[in-house]
């Protein structure tokens, strides 16, 4: 009895420090998981995590469904561990790619020589995870496997939030861009505006002036006196828009100040 009795608290113990360890590493994990909201960043701190605490070597995708998805490994070269941004599938082992492709693409998890996890929201998959060690899956305990599925859990949540990050920060920038060509070509057009008000303006003095001359010089001729006349009207309307177009381009480039001021509204009506 004594010896039943000290097994069960050697097992207890054993237990007790095995869900204390599983629970530093996953507070542990969580932390530096939720520390960054670039995406690159966290699939590397990701890995960084697995390699060398749990797997030898590790991959992860993300964005799976993309024309390129997002691919990294971590794995130990000349003696050092390095983590790498892959260009596609291609360049991973044949088991490491291949497991990739059938858990991203069943969506269902994969336990055997390459241990592989789908990064899952709800019922969409992210990306997946794949480790290698020296032993298979069947040589890890059970609760190694739980705080592998655990990790996997949070890292989709992490991942995903950044990935949404780094698109909202895109479409900040799209439309950053996209308001600076609305400005600039509103700037062109209020530059164009002001450079025709000008042009459209330097004739009409010289026909008004020979408006004058005519009205002053020519003999009295009720049809020549008609067509002055309409002549003169036609150049006051276009000096009236001419000068409705500078002031339109002065207050859209601000060089014209309104000034605001108590006035007798009873008169202007009157007028």
């Amino acid at each position: 009895e004594e010896r039943v009795a000290r097994a069960r608290a050697e097992a207890a113990r054993i237990a007790a420090e095995e869900a204390t360890r599983r629970s530093n590493f996953l507070a542990r994990a969580s932390h530096e998981l939720g520390a960054s909201l670039e995406l690159e960043q966290g699939m590397r701190r990701l890995l960084e995590l697995v390699v060398p605490q749990i797997a030898d070597s590790a991959a992860l995708v993300v964005d799976a469904d993309a024309e390129a998805p997002l691919v990294y490994s971590r794995f130990e070269s000349h003696g050092r561990l390095q983590t790498a941004h892959l260009a596609g599938y291609g360049e991973l082992p044949e088991a490491m790619r291949s497991a990739l492709q059938r858990v991203v693409r069943e969506g269902l998890p994969l336990e055997g020589e390459t241990v592989c996890y789908p990064l899952r929201i709800a019922e969409r998959t992210l990306g997946a995870l794949a480790l290698t060690s020296g032993q298979s899956s069947s040589s890890l305990l059970p609760q190694d496997l739980v705080t592998l599925q655990d990790l996997v859990g949070r890292a989709a949540i992490a991942l995903d939030n950044a990935r949404l990050y780094s698109s909202l920060q895109r479409e900040i920038v799209r439309s950053r861009e996209a308001e600076e060509s609305l400005q600039d070509a509103n700037r062109r057009k209020d530059e164009f505006l002001a450079m025709l008000s000008h042009e459209l303006r330097n004739p009409l003095a010289p026909i008004r002036n020979a408006v004058e001359m005519m009205r002053r010089l020519a003999p009295p001729d009720p049809k020549l006196t008609m067509a002055r006349e309409v002549v003169d009207r036609q150049v006051t309307l276009l000096a009236r828009l001419v000068e409705e177009l500078l002031d339109v381009s002065r207050i859209s480039q601000g060089k014209i100040v309104l000034k605001r001021e108590p006035v007798d509204l009873a008169r202007i009506l009157a007028h």
